[in-house]
């Protein structure tokens, strides 16, 4: 245990301490408008298919692009990850190459988002182009959809989260509430805890955002980080009537959704 603590603490310091460095021209330099949810990313960088520690699934759809610093952050994380474990983290929807709104998400538009899936095959390697285009979120919860699924929730999940939870360039992580309920209940007491939110869905992977990078000065958090845990009454919100019916209103695909507004750059070429 103290030796993953150390590994982990030697992670972060490297985090903190690592400064990024694009050999790139100035008028190709990453610039992001508006916030996660309105919002889009000039001159994104794309995440290679595969590298050491992590896999890209379902290139076809082309969404691997990414603000640098979450290139990073991704790179490096899956190599502390596969350095533990020896599993590779399976990558979903990132963002499109110029951000913007993309089908099935609300925001993933200005390349600080990424979907990690909590599937973990028994034998990890390197799959073909070919079948990771068949892989797809499985769902950890028990059928009722009542609690977590204690044959297929296993310590690795815990130990993904934990570890992206834990970079200081995350600034939430959105799980599952019956996920955040566990991660309450198992880790009451951590700093890192703030950082873990509910929301609906996410049962079969986790939402990854980091923080507005300084290169930036035009990306924002619309809506900032609450100061508390999550867990308690905030919590159990999520379990009642009213969040039942406000998931029904949110979803009801029956409804015309308001348009966003977008930041005056995103339009221009």
């Amino acid at each position: 245990m103290q030796r993953r603590l150390l590994q982990i603490y030697c992670f972060i310091w490297l985090s903190l301490t690592y400064t990024l460095s694009y050999a790139v021209e100035e008028d190709r330099q990453p610039q992001i408008f508006g916030t996660h949810a309105a919002g889009c990313i000039k001159n994104a960088g794309r995440l290679p298919p595969e590298g050491e520690g992590y896999q890209l699934i379902r290139l076809s759809r082309q969404r691997y692009y990414a603000h640098p610093s979450l290139i990073y952050f991704l790179q490096s994380t899956a190599k502390q990850f596969f350095r533990q474990t020896q599993r590779h983290l399976l990558i979903g929807d990132i963002g499109q190459e110029g951000g913007g709104a993309m089908s099935g998400h609300g925001s993933h538009q200005i390349g600080l988002d990424v979907d990690i899936l909590f599937l973990q095959p028994q034998k990890p390697r390197l799959w073909s182009v070919a079948e990771r285009e068949k892989f797809a979120p499985i769902s950890l919860l028990n059928t009722a959809q009542t609690t977590l699924d204690k044959h297929r929730w296993q310590p690795v999940h815990e130990f993904m989260v934990e570890l992206a939870a834990m970079h200081p360039q995350v600034e939430r992580i959105f799980v599952n509430p019956l996920i955040k309920k566990h991660f309450c209940e198992r880790y009451p007491n951590v700093a890192w805890q703030t950082k873990i939110r509910p929301w609906w869905g996410h049962d079969g992977h986790f939402h990854v955002r980091l923080r507005c990078p300084t290169d930036s000065p035009q990306c924002y958090v619309a809506s900032p980080l609450p100061a508390n845990d999550g867990c308690g009454k905030e919590l159990d919100w999520w379990f009642s009537a009213e969040a039942t019916r406000k998931a029904e209103q949110k979803y009801d695909k029956s409804k015309p959704s308001k348009p966003k507004v977008m930041p005056t750059e995103c339009s221009l070429p």
